[in-house]
């Protein structure tokens, strides 16, 4: 499983284009929030991650208005 510190580690992957963390129960709104300045993000899964926000999951869809988020 991928916790908040492995989306820290990922988030510092400049060319970070795909990205799923489905399934990551563990993931909270700090995990959302590394991603939001990653300028290359076209796709990110984020289904069943109960511990992130609707808050922040229009937060990361509207710092990358042209990706598809799940």
């Amino acid at each position: 499983f991928i916790t908040d510190q492995g989306v820290r580690n990922l988030s510092t992957v400049p060319t970070l284009e795909w990205l799923s963390v489905a399934h990551c129960y563990y993931l909270t709104d700090y995990a959302v929030d590394l991603l939001l300045g990653h300028t290359k993000l076209k796709w990110l899964d984020l289904r069943d991650c109960f511990l992130i926000s609707p808050a922040a999951r229009e937060r990361i869809q509207r710092a990358h208005p042209a990706a598809d988020l799940a």
